[in-house]
């Protein structure tokens, strides 16, 4: 099972793909495109646990637009609709 810091940190570099550190949304869509890789249960649980800072089983809006790399308040709409 996944969920070492040491597949996590594979994962995650893997999934940013221009090595900025960050996985942006086209970065998380191609990944999440590849279901040979993501599909396994495994997998999942570790990119939901990227976006779980907190480790409380759920995603909030903070965290999902952390995950993305933006701060502020700007366009909460179009996140909240994302998170849902």
């Amino acid at each position: 099972m996944i969920g070492t810091k040491s597949d996590l940190d594979t994962l995650y570099n893997n999934m940013d793909v221009d090595g900025d550190g960050k996985v942006d949304y086209q970065e998380f869509i191609t990944a999440a495109a590849d279901k040979a890789q993501l599909i396994k249960d495994d997998y999942l649980k570790a990119a939901f646990s990227i976006f779980d800072k907190d480790n409380d089983g759920t995603i909030c809006l903070q965290e999902l637009k952390s995950g993305f790399g933006v701060s502020g308040n700007q366009d909460d709409e179009e996140w909240l609709t994302m998170l849902k």
